[in-house]
């Protein structure tokens, strides 16, 4: 099955209109794009509403039970029609590398003063690592450090001390979920059932990945966080698309230089750009 670049979702999109549907959908990447994406492939696998609302099971990574997920997967619906399940920011595709990944992050949201997010980014990190929340990173030698994470130790690791994780987050069992999931995809479930994950980072490596890539259909809205100007070139165009969709919307098109006035404002926060947006059409009227 093919892969899909973030330029091509509309293609994607299309052939699950004209009823092509795989079993599997993994979208990963920047975390708003996926979610973005995420609704527009559930409203074509569900497009009545009423039933959208009847046979999706929402499911929130943070707190997935893999096994329970699969159950669903293995049970037909109670009601007529297609069955979604849906996990939003999944874990099970979490390993040491992509836990630098989770690292930047984290260490980005500190430094810009945003607790909630470090905290979130950090935990993942943990996961990917196969720790425990309570376990101290500060405390981990240079070399359980590389061992657990892939990358060697940072100088500053103090304030990962003072970071509060998430409540009611699940702890990290990544590998036996893993093998769980594999296992179910290769035996197959009902053809009425549709699984559509979203991860913020996946091993490509891992067989969990390359089994979606050879009966599903994978999506890659990652974007280059690099310093070269292709990076800068490629961050500005997602923004420009969002502020263009956000505007075309709600009824609105942009006027000369509006757009890279809201970018040298906002720059790369896909969150804080729609939002942005949205104001001002609505200050317009």
């Amino acid at each position: 099955m093919p892969s899909y670049q973030r330029q091509e979702r509309a293609k994607l999109l299309a052939e699950i209109t004209k009823g092509e549907i795989r079993p599997v959908y993994l979208l990963f990447g920047e975390r708003y794009l996926c979610r973005e994406a995420v609704e527009e492939i559930v409203a074509r696998l569900l497009p009545d509403e009423r039933e959208r609302n009847l046979n999706l099971k929402k499911i929130d990574g943070e707190q997935e039970d893999v096994a329970r997920t699969v159950s669903h997967l293995q049970t037909y619906s109670l009601f007529a029609g297609r069955q979604v399940v849906r996990v939003t920011d999944s874990k099970i595709f979490f390993s040491k590398a992509v836990a630098k990944n989770f690292w930047d992050k984290a260490k980005k949201a500190h430094d810009e003063a945003k607790p909630d997010k470090a905290g979130r980014y950090l935990l993942k990190m943990i996961h990917a690592g196969g720790l425990d929340a309570d376990e101290s990173l500060r405390e981990l030698s240079a070399a359980q450090w590389k061992k657990l994470f892939g990358f060697d130790k940072p100088d500053a690791v103090g304030w990962c001390g003072d970071v509060v994780f998430p409540a009611g987050t699940a702890g990290g069992e990544c590998a036996s979920s893993e093998e769980l999931m594999l296992g179910a995809l290769e035996k197959g479930w009902p053809s009425g059932n549709v699984l559509v994950l979203s991860a913020e980072a996946v091993d490509k490596r891992k067989k969990l990945f390359k089994k979606i890539e050879e009966i599903g259909a994978v999506v890659d809205l990652s974007i280059d966080a690099g310093a070269t100007s292709a990076a800068q070139k490629d961050r500005d165009a997602v923004i420009r698309d969002l502020l263009v969709s956000t505007l075309a919307e709600m009824g609105k098109k942009a006027g000369p230089g509006v757009i890279d006035a809201l970018l040298d404002r906002v720059g790369f926060h896909p969150v804080a750009a729609v939002r942005e947006t949205e104001k001002l059409a609505l200050y317009v009227g």
